[in-house]
C-alpha cells in the first residue's frame, strides 16, 4: 500500500500519490516534464497539473498542457 511505500522511501504518502499521478499523464507530457530542456516547466507547481491529471482523455490533456505552458502564471 502507499503508506508502506512512503515509509520505505522516507517520503510522505502525499508525495507518493503525486508521483503516482504522473503516470496518468499522457506520454508526451511526461516526456516534456522529465526529458525536456525548457526550464520554465520546472517552475510549474504541481497543483496546476491537477486539472490535467483529472482528465483521462490524452487529447484534452495535451490541450490543457499547451494552455498551461503558454500561460504558466494563470
Amino acid at each position: 500500500n502507499l503508506k508502506q511505500i512512503a515509509g520505505w522511501l522516507n517520503v510522505s504518502q502525499q508525495r507518493i500519490n503525486q508521483i503516482r499521478n504522473f503516470i496518468l499523464l499522457c506520454p508526451k507530457i511526461q516526456e516534456d516534464i522529465f526529458l525536456g530542456d525548457d526550464k520554465a516547466i520546472s517552475e510549474i507547481p504541481e497543483y496546476k497539473l491537477r486539472k490535467i491529471i483529472d482528465t483521462m482523455d490524452w487529447q484534452v490533456q495535451q490541450k490543457f498542457w499547451q494552455e498551461l505552458r503558454n500561460n504558466p502564471t494563470e
